[in-house]
């Protein structure tokens, strides 16, 4: 938004085709991400800093999908079986479907619960089902019931 920030970097992590930076910000008090495409008038300070001493960039990138950080869960997505190349791109050749038929196939991962992941979802449309957990199958609906209450019925 044009604001000043002052962050500790931690990381570089390339995501997505972007690069972002894993820092500590100072004023949100959390670790948060950047995209630096998005950086404008970027000036490096001399202070020092420690990196917490626990934080683990793989553990904490694991806890984040599309780089918005969450609370990790077991998820089960059903898709149409037209998908299976999407997803594929998205997880790699080594998800786990744990049911197929003629028309779907359902996936089951750890990720993390946000909106990062709720977007996904909702960009392939009635094509996607969660299946669990209860609580992005409700923030899911929640988002539809927004949707339909700006175009109608």
């Amino acid at each position: 938004n044009g604001e000043y920030y002052l962050v500790y970097p931690y990381n570089l992590v390339w995501s997505n085709d972007f690069y972002y930076l894993t820092s500590y910000d100072e004023s949100k008090k959390k670790i948060i991400n950047y995209r630096v495409d998005r950086m404008r008038n970027v000036n490096a300070e001399n202070d020092d800093f420690e990196c917490e001493v626990n934080f683990d960039i793989n553990a904490y990138l694991n806890s984040c999908f599309n780089m918005y950080p969450g609370t990790l869960s077991t998820v089960e997505i059903r898709f149409v079986n037209k998908l299976i190349n999407a997803v594929i791109d998205r997880f790699g050749k080594d998800v786990t479907i744990i049911d197929k038929d003629d028309k779907t196939f359902t996936i089951r991962f750890n990720g993390a619960i946000n909106e990062g992941l709720l977007r996904w979802v909702l960009n392939w449309g009635a094509d996607a089902v969660v299946i669990s957990p209860r609580v992005l199958v409700d923030m899911i609906k929640e988002e539809v019931t927004k949707m339909h209450h700006i175009y109608g019925a």
